[in-house]
């Protein structure tokens, strides 16, 4: 079991009885966050980095695609 999880109006946990892949994330990001006024943080995970899901995020007002100063477990 996976989670995708985000902090937006009453908080959104989505659960997966499935890895988490680029398709899933990129599916789950347009569905979740982008309809919603948010900041998308996103962490090292190498389906992140998938092009289309960093033009998704680029191509909106949702800032940054990558930010590792303002993810805490980046500095772990």
């Amino acid at each position: 079991m996976n989670v995708i999880g985000a902090l937006v109006e009453q908080g959104t946990l989505s659960l997966f009885d499935a890895n988490i892949n680029a398709d899933i994330s990129s599916q789950w990001l347009k569905q979740n966050l982008i309809p919603k006024a948010s900041v998308i943080v996103m962490d090292n995970a190498t389906f992140h980095k998938r092009k289309d899901i960093e033009d998704t995020v680029r191509g909106t007002d949702h800032i940054p695609v990558y930010s590792p100063d303002l993810n805490p477990i980046e500095h772990k």
